[in-house]
């Protein structure tokens, strides 16, 4: 599903995360957000961030941070440092509460103007989380080295 142009001509669309990965790949529908819940239930995926999904802003905590805790994957330090940069980006309040967050933030909303494929932004996107995971695995190793 590809709009031209720039970010504000694009409507609200989210992917959705298929059961038996926890990432999208390449062809996973990219939905306007109205649909997000019929196609899940269509296509067996999970639904996130728009209203009514399976997975949705709980309390303080930002998506991400509500889904490692249902997928229970808290005891990664890495994931919970990424957590903190993705939390502090995402929820505007926070925004100052990590250093990281304004590049992830910055990112992101960059991305919108910068690549109007959506796969092509979705794939791209991956990188840059799995690149700032990486990252904090590096970090977290460092700080606590194995014996």
């Amino acid at each position: 599903m590809d709009y031209p142009g720039p970010a504000e001509n694009r409507p609200d669309r989210l992917p959705l995360a298929h059961p038996d990965v926890h990432r999208p790949r390449r062809g996973d529908p990219l939905r306007p957000a109205g649909d997000v819940l019929a196609v899940a239930q269509r296509e067996g995926a999970r639904s996130f961030d728009a209203p009514g999904a399976d997975s949705v802003h709980r309390g303080t905590q930002c998506t991400f941070e509500v889904l490692i805790e249902e997928y229970r994957l808290a005891s990664d330090p890495a994931l919970a440092r990424l957590a903190a940069i993705v939390h502090a980006a995402d929820i505007r309040a926070d925004l100052g509460t990590d250093p990281l967050a304004p590049g992830l933030l910055a990112i992101g909303e960059g991305g919108l103007d910068a690549e109007p494929d959506d796969q092509r932004l979705l794939e791209r996107g991956s990188f840059v989380y799995d690149a700032l995971y990486a990252w904090c695995r590096r970090q977290s190793e460092a700080s606590h080295p194995a014996t």
